[in-house]
């Protein structure tokens, strides 16, 4: 566990030629009003990690300001939202408010996006902030929102049971797609089909014949693909 955080504010920047790939440099010499802060950051007592993967990770980033940073080793933190970028020397980070996603490049040829949540709402319009990984962005897709808390020790002295330190758990939330507006996953399977009215009974019908559980994952993402199919000849929108 880290016990400080020195954070650099810098400029990313990145040259693109049409052809010849992409060169990126991350240089806080170009930072004209360069800022260094350097703060109290960690709890040594807590247990456990604030990243969504501890390991270092493979990823492009793409930045607010178009550019993009291709074959970074990444991983972010939850606690002060910052992804941090390991150029082998030195640790740098970027702040959430300055990247749309970034897209792990998983070794076995599946690519997993994360995305600043603020390009989501829920159902009041308010904006949606953190970190999201797109599961489906069809327009009845899928999201999982990742946050954190912290678990009280629970030790018993008297009975000598229980944990003695606080814990960092990492927490996702599956959140449901209408375009860009998002809905908590109901339990009930009848409110989970309410959300997609007007739709005939096929639906629930294809559920049933597929025994598909919608709170499972992989069976979420199966009807979900089915609901999409429907909605271009239904016009559900």
């Amino acid at each position: 566990m880290r016990s400080f955080y020195l954070l650099i504010v810098f400029n990313l920047v990145t040259i693109t030629t049409q052809g010849q790939g992409i060169t990126s440099v991350l240089d806080p010499s170009t930072n004209p009003g360069e800022v260094l802060v350097e703060f109290d950051a960690r709890n040594s007592d807590l247990e456990g990690s604030f990243f969504i993967n501890e390991e270092w990770q493979n990823a492009d980033i793409y930045l607010k300001t178009g550019s993009i940073l291709t074959n970074m080793e990444v991983r972010f933190d939850l606690e002060f939202e910052l992804l941090e970028v390991n150029l082998k020397s030195q640790i740098k980070v970027i702040p959430i408010h300055k990247f749309k996603k970034f897209i792990i490049n998983n070794d076995l040829g599946h690519n997993i996006s994360y995305v600043n949540c603020e390009s989501y709402k829920y159902e009041d319009k308010t904006p949606l902030t953190g970190i999201c990984e797109v599961v489906d962005s069809s327009y009845f897709g899928m999201i999982i929102k990742y946050r954190y808390n912290i678990k009280e020790p629970t030790y018993v002295p008297a009975l000598d049971m229980g944990t003695q330190s606080p814990e960092i758990l990492i927490n996702n939330d599956i959140l449901l797609l209408k375009g860009s507006t998002t809905f908590p996953l109901p339990k009930n399977k009848n409110k989970f089909l309410s959300l997609y009215e007007p739709l005939d009974d096929s639906v629930e019908v294809f559920m049933k014949r597929n025994k598909i559980n919608h709170k499972n994952k992989d069976n979420l993402l199966q009807v979900l693909n089915y609901i999409n199919s429907l909605s271009q000849t239904h016009l559900i929108q």
